[in-house]
């Protein structure tokens, strides 16, 4: 293959790289490709110092790149970090994956040992590049008093069936990244499901749970459960004639009860006054004695002019839909609301 065979092969890879959304390592490969293809056969460029240039490029981002024959699982390797690196296509090493295994094996993390010697299978390897187009490993590298995360990745080239392209690059920096990401995306997500006043989950978070549980129940995860809704009693009036900053502490400690009662269970802020919550486990198990528990504190709040927390319960039968079954809730709530009014 001469000069300009070789450079058209290189374009077409390159074009290859760029049509699939790779990055900017692929367009310095082109530019490569373009100056090899205008000087032509009358001034070749050596194509080692071509490849080294390629290799170099591509060394910004992967500090390994190995050419392996699947055949013969012979190999050639280039190393960045090597001042005397040279890419001699003539020499090569033998039994890439039996040398790969032992080269790692006194720099992986501990923890990834397994995870990685299960990965890095020929078999395993040549079956994801078959087919999804490549193969992918993450794992942690020991280093100095701590490690980084590698990724190793691998490919074929188009047309080439025989041979493998192998790189590592160091994606500490990608994971730290997203790491940062996930935790500022929990954050902003939990700051949106958190009811500022009282600290506890709210509407849009109900909202949320309504829907896993709905998933639950049809897979059959969950056979059974209770809703309970809750309404604060007086809350207008302790806002007209204390203000609402007192109204807010009358909500606050309306909420503080039902936590203390149902702390097993998730509970909602749902409106100004009202809050839900969803009983399984245990708390199914003494539904009607926790909202004994309400009513029992009731007794003894309203008797001093305290917080008054009217309470309505339904049970889930069968595959019971959720909004169903919270509407009947609702309704004995209100019900008992009408009660604690006219009894006090």
């Amino acid at each position: 293959m001469n000069n300009t065979e070789r450079a058209a092969k290189l374009k077409m890879l390159a074009q290859d790289g760029l049509s699939s959304g790779s990055d900017e390592q692929y367009r310095q490969i082109l530019e490569i490709a373009e100056e090899m293809l205008s000087a032509g056969d009358e001034n070749p460029i050596p194509h080692d110092s071509v490849y080294l240039a390629i290799l170099h490029k591509l060394s910004q981002e992967y500090f390994r790149v190995f050419y392996v024959d699947i055949r013969t699982d012979t190999y050639l390797e280039y190393n960045p970090y090597d001042p005397g690196v040279t890419f001699d296509t003539e020499y090569e090493k033998e039994d890439f994956f039996l040398q790969g295994s032992k080269d790692v094996f006194t720099t992986l993390y501990h923890e990834d040992i397994e995870s990685f010697y299960s990965g890095f299978r020929k078999d395993k390897i040549i079956r994801d590049i078959n087919d999804h187009g490549e193969f992918s490993l993450i794992y942690r590298v020991k280093h100095q008093d701590g490690y980084f995360f590698a990724n190793m990745k691998g490919t074929r080239i188009e047309g080439d069936h025989d041979h493998i392209l192998v790189g590592v690059k160091n994606i500490d920096a990608d994971v730290k990244r997203e790491k940062e990401y996930l935790i500022n995306l929990a954050q902003a997500k939990d700051e949106a499901n958190r009811d500022g006043l009282t600290g506890i989950r709210n509407r849009h978070a109900y909202l949320e749970y309504v829907a896993e549980l709905s998933r639950q129940i049809e897979h059959g995860e969950v056979t059974s459960y209770a809703i309970v809704v809750f309404d604060v009693n007086g809350l207008k009036a302790i806002n007209d004639t204390l203000g609402h900053q007192a109204g807010d502490r009358y909500i606050q400690e309306a909420c503080r009860i039902i936590c203390q009662v149902f702390k097993r269970s998730p509970v909602f802020r749902i409106g100004g006054d009202e809050f839900v919550t969803v009983a399984k486990g245990d708390d199914y198990v003494n539904i009607e004695h926790l909202v004994d528990q309400i009513e029992l504190m009731n007794s003894r709040n309203g008797a001093h002019g305290g917080i008054v927390i009217a309470a309505g319960m339904a049970k889930a039968t069968g595959v019971a839909d959720i909004r169903t079954v919270f509407e009947q809730a609702d309704a004995r709530m209100y019900e008992d609301k009408k009660r604690l009014k006219k009894n006090r």
